[in-house]
């Protein structure tokens, strides 16, 4: 028995759960090797995965279940920002695959969690292109991230509703972290990222824990002056000084664009783009011109019955 949906010049069949899938569809191979999806490779990304810039990665802590994925990226450096060891199955993968690890969770053992120290380090390994592809990395679960101590535990009152301290951090339903995101934010500030864009990457990567404030705070009164530059930077952050640069010549030769230099009353600042006309003013309008608003009518009045 079969089920019709009509729409206008188009007919949908929709089997109904008596219906068995044609033949077809789970007999297709390819050179008569079996089906075709067992022939695809299975790739799963370590937790918290992400691209930072060209070929800088971040991660969580991951298992054999994600090898094939990390061994496609052709790491030739990991930091590792954890205190604990990586393990043997782990370690075995980076030797197997002659990737060096430094672990700086190992050499800033303490108990007030990430310090400026490691992340001046972690920065400038990330920015030593001999390292490349390097991958910052931390554990999930306990975290010892940003200003958070190594023992602060986390519970939800829904699974944990007692308030007695627990017999073992193992009984703690703990909410998974990554101190990457502290040292990725702190990357980003020497970018010269806003302070708001960098907290607001800072948190789509952290989610949402109660320590979350103190973290940001580390982020914002990092010393980005303790970062030595090494000599081999890569090419993404080499442009992003030169633009830096070439934006603060611009604003000291009194350029309304880098590159363009025009008089307010004058009809070729007339002529430029809003973004070219407003590029180094912090008094800018927020909307273009042309945008037009309808007149926004109080509701407050509508309580009078009339």
């Amino acid at each position: 028995m079969m089920s019709y949906v009509a729409v206008p010049s188009l007919s949908i069949t929709i089997p109904n759960s008596s219906t068995p899938f044609p033949p077809q569809a789970t007999q297709q191979t390819t050179s008569g090797q079996g089906p075709f999806h067992a022939s695809l490779p299975v790739l799963n990304p370590p937790l918290y995965f992400g691209i930072v810039e060209s070929e800088v990665f971040r991660c969580n802590k991951f298992d054999s279940s994600s090898f094939s994925f990390v061994s496609q990226l052709g790491l030739n450096t990991v930091v590792y920002l954890s205190t604990d060891d990586l393990g043997r199955e782990l370690t075995d993968f980076f030797k197997e695959r002659d990737v060096m690890v430094v672990h700086l969770g190992s050499k800033y053992r303490t108990s007030k969690g990430i310090t400026e120290g490691m992340t001046k380090e972690a920065i400038e390994c990330i920015l030593d292109q001999r390292r490349y592809p390097i991958m910052v990395m931390c554990k999930t679960g306990i975290h010892i991230s940003g200003c958070v101590h190594t023992h602060a535990y986390i519970r939800r009152p829904s699974i944990l509703p007692s308030l007695r301290p627990p017999s073992s951090l193992a009984s703690i339903h703990l909410v998974p972290f990554s101190s990457s995101s502290s040292v990725i934010g702190c990357l980003r500030r020497l970018q010269n990222w806003s302070l708001t864009a960098t907290i607001d990457k800072y948190r789509n990567l952290a989610g949402t824990t109660k320590t979350k404030f103190e973290n940001e705070q580390f982020i914002e009164f990092f010393d980005v002056d303790l970062v030595t530059l090494p000599p081999h930077l890569p090419d993404w952050f080499v442009l992003n000084q030169r633009l830096m640069d070439d934006e603060r010549a611009a604003m000291g030769r009194h350029e309304c664009f880098p590159g363009v230099r025009a008089s307010p009353s004058s009809d070729e600042y007339a002529s430029l783009p809003a973004y070219q006309r407003y590029y180094f003013n912090a008094q800018g309008p927020l909307t273009s011109p042309s945008v037009s608003f309808s007149e926004k009518l109080s509701l407050i009045g509508d309580d009078d019955g009339d």
